[in-house]
């Protein structure tokens, strides 16, 4: 059975995948977030060999600690839970022959440089991104032939409410004066769709190595913020007050420096599928489509 093992399906792209299978594809979990339609796991408590996973073919891992923050503050258990529990779970999905996606970052390079290839050297600034690496060195040596790499850029939506940049932007530049956003912190973000589509797509077409999936523009959150702005109020009735405004990345409270520049090149999947990522345009003016129904619906 070609069936899907989700770990982290109430995700952003965990439910981005979701919509693109049928509910007999796949069976998916959650660990905080509860949802009635998936099955509680825990990876650092729970057993994987509870499920059937003689009823799967494909899995895709997407539980774990992903704010960059938590894992610098508790490096010890973030380890525990984003690599070693991990690799157990490899260790194990691949003695049943299934088939493994697991989701990179961006962050992987140290933005020195920029649009970066899959052959690009890594330097991981962020303990977060150096967990990532170690997975992605061990997968390339355990199971090769049998893993996929997906080096995964920031992803945004385009429906209102989703919690994603442009709808966050959105709300901020409603409720405040000022909304800061780095000028300086550049990346290929890419729209959640696509990202879904791809990891589907290149599951079944058996694809192995790394991939990285990023948009087809380099863009600093300033210049997103600014261009959901014009159109926006250009669009709209209901003129938005407050404004984008430029900063450094490094005015920001971090744990740790960010990379500034980590544009990636991401021709290698569109032309193993066949397909051209969409524009971040475009789902600004999607957005924006979805508002001005709202508002009419509500008026």
């Amino acid at each position: 059975m070609n069936k899907f093992l989700i770990l982290g399906a109430s995700g952003t792209i965990g439910s981005a995948i979701r919509k693109i299978l049928t509910e007999n594809e796949f069976l998916g979990t959650y660990s905080h977030h509860h949802d009635s339609s998936l099955v509680k796991f825990d990876l650092t408590s729970d057993n994987i060999e509870d499920f059937p996973l003689h009823e799967f073919k494909y899995a895709i891992l997407l539980s774990g600690i992903i704010n960059p923050d938590k894992c610098y503050s508790n490096q010890e258990y973030s380890h525990f839970v984003n690599v070693e529990k991990i690799k157990h779970i490899v260790e194990i999905l691949h003695s049943y022959n299934i088939r493994i996606a697991f989701p990179s970052t961006e962050a992987v390079f140290d933005g020195l440089d920029k649009n970066y290839s899959e052959t690009s050297e890594t330097n991981p600034l962020l303990v977060y991104s150096q967990q990532k690496l170690e997975v992605e060195m061990f997968l390339c040596h355990y199971c090769p032939d049998s893993s996929i790499i997906f080096r995964i850029a920031k992803v945004y939506g385009s429906t209102p409410g989703d919690g994603t940049l442009i709808d966050s932007w959105f709300k901020q530049l409603h409720d405040v004066d000022e909304t800061k956003c780095a000028n300086d912190y550049i990346s290929s973000v890419i729209h959640v769709n696509d990202v879904a589509k791809a990891i589907i797509d290149a599951m079944r077409l058996n694809l192995s190595g790394i991939y990285h999936l990023g948009g087809p523009e380099a863009l600093s959150r300033y210049e997103m913020c600014k261009r959901l702005f014009e159109k926006a109020n250009h669009k709209l009735d209901t003129k938005i007050l407050g404004q984008p405004v430029p900063c450094r990345m490094s005015s920001f409270k971090t744990l740790e420096p960010r990379p500034v520049n980590i544009s990636m090149n991401s021709k290698k999947i569109e032309k193993h599928l066949g397909i051209s990522f969409r524009n971040y345009n475009s789902a600004v003016e999607e957005f924006i489509k979805r508002i001005k129904v709202f508002q009419k619906n509500i008026s």
